[in-house]
C-alpha cells in the first residue's frame, strides 16, 4: 500500500518511496512530491526516540547547519518539516549511493581515481571549516555519490561551530574506525579531526580496509592510541607521504586542510584522472598505463612538444623543394619532406589521423585565439598557456610554457580548480559561441571519418599565423591548415602522405606523392586549383620562416 507523507502547513504531499539505509535515529527514503513529480531523500526521524531535550539540541542543530550550507560537494539541503511522528529533512537524492557500497564493489581503487575523490572531499571539508564548522563524522558512508559520480558530503548530526579561534572541543563522537587519537584521549579537538578522517578514508579507499580496523572497539582505539598501522608497498611514496601526514599522532603536526590539495600526492608530474564513469568498471580491468585521451601522448608532450616551434624553420630549408615538386616529374618526394619531418628530428609520434580546425574566433586583442577540431575545443592564450576540452572524455588539459622552454601540463576531470575557473569561463563563452554562431565544414570523406574514429591521441593546435587573406594552423600531430578567406577553402597536409582540399563542403583526397606533373593531371580545373593553393602555401610559410619569432 502506498504511504502518503503530508506536509500539513504547505499542504503537500509526498508519496514515499525506495528504502535508502539508516543510521543512528534515522531511517532514510525516497519521496516523490505529488505536484512537482520530483524525487528527493527524506531522512526521517522518530520522535519517540528524542525524548531527551540534547537529543532534539542535535537535531535542531543539524538543521540549522546544514540548512545554510551551499557546495557543490556537500549535499544539498531542501526543506524540512514535521507531524505528530517525525521530522521529515528533505535533502539532495544522491542516485549512486555511497563510497561504502563503491568500496565493497571494487574493493580498492586507483591512485587516480582517489585523486578524484579526495579532492572533491577536500574541497568541501575546506568550505566548512572556513564557514567555523567541524563535520566529525567523515567516513565512507556519509561521502555520497551523485548522478554522474561527483562527490557530496552528508549528514551533519555530530557536526560542530567553533565561536572562537582556538576552541576545543570535549565530547567523544564519531565511528570507531576514524576517530582521532585526541578525541579519544579528551584533551580537546578542533579542526584537525576532520583531517584525520580523511586520511582513514584515503587509506581505506586505496588499501581495501580502515587502517586501525580489528575485531573489537577496544582493540581498535589502542591502534589508533599507538597509531599502529602498515603501509602496503604497492602505494606510490606520494600516497604514503599523504596518509602519513593525515595521520599524524599530533594535531599541532598533521596537514592542515587548506594544504592538502598542494601536497605532491595531487600536484606532483602530470595527473592522468580517470573519468568518473570509469569507477563503474572494476579495478581488474582498468589499464593504468592508458585512458582515451592517449596517456602516452600527454606523458611526451612535457618534454617533446615544443619540438614542433621548430616547425616552420625547418620548412624556409627546403623552401625551394616545393617549387620543384610543383614543377618537376623527378621530385616528388621532395614535397613529402615539406610535411614529414625525420624521426630524429621528431622525437615524438602523434597520431597521423586527419584532423580538422573546423572553427576558429581571433580574439588575441584581449584573450586569445579559440579553435574546434574534432574532439576538442581549446584556447590559446595571449600568456602563453593553453586550455583545451575533450569533448568524449569532458576531460580539461591545461597547458604552461615555461621560460627554460619546458611545458608544464595538467589534466583535470570533472572539477575545474580555483587558478584556472577564470580561464574556463573565457572558454565556454568561446565553446557557446562557436557552437551557435559558426557554420562546421569539417571533412566529409568517408575514409576520413573512419581514422578520426579510431584516433585517441591529444592533438591541439601548437601556433598560428593570420594574414590578409589567410590563416595558418600548425598541430601538434605534424599536419597544417590553411584557411582561405576569399573562397572559404582549406588546405590540409597531414605530416604523412595525404593532402585535402575542402571546398563548398567537399573534401577533395590526394596523395602528397601524385602532386608532381607526371601523377597529377595538371591540366584539370581541380588540379590547378590544388596546385595555386600550394603555391600560395610556399608563400605564405616563407613569410613566416622569416618572422624573428622563429
Amino acid at each position: 500500500m502506498t504511504q502518503m507523507i503530508v506536509d500539513q502547513d504547505s499542504g503537500l504531499h509526498y508519496i514515499k518511496g525506495k528504502f535508502l539505509g539508516k543510521g543512528g535515529f534515522a531511517e532514510c527514503y525516497e519521496i516523490i512530491n505529488c505536484k512537482t513529480n520530483e524525487t528527493v531523500a527524506a531522512k526521517i526521524i522518530s520522535k519517540h526516540l528524542l525524548m531527551k531535550d540534547d537529543l532534539k539540541e542535535k537535531i535542531s542543530q543539524e538543521i540549522a547547519i546544514h540548512k545554510t550550507l551551499d557546495h557543490k560537494n556537500i549535499v544539498k539541503f531542501r526543506y524540512y518539516f514535521e507531524d505528530d511522528e517525525n521530522i521529515y529533512i528533505l535533502l539532495e537524492l544522491c542516485e549512486n549511493k555511497s563510497l561504502v557500497e563503491l568500496q565493497k564493489e571494487k574493493k580498492r581503487i586507483t591512485e587516480s581515481q582517489c585523486r578524484i575523490i579526495m579532492r572533491q572531499i577536500v574541497d568541501a571539508v575546506k568550505y566548512l571549516h572556513k564557514n567555523g564548522i567541524i563535520h566529525r563524522d567523515l567516513k565512507l558512508s556519509n561521502v555520497l555519490l551523485g548522478e554522474n559520480y561527483e562527490v557530496k558530503v552528508s549528514d551533519f548530526g555530530l557536526a560542530t561551530l567553533v565561536d572562537l579561534v582556538g576552541d576545543k572541543k570535549r565530547a567523544i563522537c564519531g565511528t570507531p574506525n576514524y576517530i582521532s587519537p585526541e578525541m579519544l584521549s579528551k584533551k580537546g579537538h578542533s579542526y584537525e579531526v576532520d583531517a584525520w578522517s580523511l586520511g582513514c578514508i584515503m587509506y581505506t579507499l586505496l588499501v581495501g580496509s580502515p587502517p586501525f580496523e580489528t575485531s573489537s572497539i577496544e582493540q581498535t582505539y589502542s591502534r589508533i592510541a599507538r597509531n599502529a598501522y602498515c603501509l602496503p608497498t604497492g602505494l606510490s611514496s606520494s600516497a604514503k607521504n599523504l596518509i602519513t601526514n593525515l595521520l599524524n599522532p599530533d594535531p599541532s603536526k598533521r596537514i592542515k586542510i587548506k594544504n592538502i590539495e598542494k601536497h605532491e600526492f595531487f600536484t606532483n608530474g602530470i595527473i592522468v584522472l580517470c573519468i568518473f564513469s570509469a569507477l563503474t568498471t572494476k579495478l581488474d580491468n582498468i589499464d593504468v598505463n592508458g585512458n582515451s585521451i592517449g596517456v602516452t601522448d600527454v606523458l611526451n608532450l612535457n618534454k617533446d612538444w615544443r619540438l614542433f616551434d621548430r616547425y616552420f624553420k625547418k620548412l624556409s630549408s627546403i623552401e625551394s623543394d616545393l617549387h620543384s615538386a610543383l614543377t618537376s616529374s623527378s621530385s616528388s618526394s621532395q614535397l613529402s619532406s615539406l610535411t614529414q619531418l625525420s624521426s630524429s628530428s621528431l622525437r615524438a609520434s602523434f597520431s597521423p589521423d586527419v584532423y580538422c580546425v573546423d572553427k576558429w574566433v581571433d580574439f588575441t586583442e584581449k584573450y586569445g585565439l579559440s579553435y574546434e577540431l574534432n574532439n576538442s575545443v581549446g584556447l590559446l592564450f595571449n600568456d602563453d598557456t593553453r586550455l583545451i576540452f575533450l569533448k568524449q572524455t569532458r576531460t580539461l588539459v591545461y597547458m604552461v610554457d615555461g621560460k627554460d622552454g619546458q611545458t608544464t601540463t595538467r589534466t583535470i576531470c570533472n572539477f575545474v580548480p580555483n587558478d584556472l575557473k577564470k580561464k574556463f569561463f573565457i572558454l565556454h563563452y568561446f565553446m557557446q559561441y562557436m557552437r551557435k554562431h559558426l557554420s562546421t565544414a569539417g571533412l566529409s570523406n568517408k575514409s576520413v571519418e573512419k581514422k578520426e574514429m579510431k584516433s585517441s591521441s591529444l592533438v591541439f593546435v601548437i601556433t598560428w599565423y593570420r594574414c590578409e587573406s589567410s590563416i595558418i594552423f600548425l598541430l601538434s600531430n605534424n599536419s597544417f591548415q590553411i584557411n582561405f578567406f576569399s573562397d572559404h577553402s582549406k588546405l590540409i597536409i597531414d605530416g604523412k602522405s595525404w593532402c585535402y582540399l575542402l571546398f563548398h563542403g567537399q573534401t577533395k583526397e590526394i596523395e602528397i606523392s601524385k602532386l608532381s606533373s607526371n601523377k597529377l593531371d595538371c591540366q584539370s580545373d581541380s588540379s590547378n586549383f590544388l596546385a595555386h593553393k600550394i603555391t600560395y602555401c610556399k608563400v605564405l610559410i616563407s613569410k613566416i620562416c622569416s618572422l624573428d619569432n622563429y
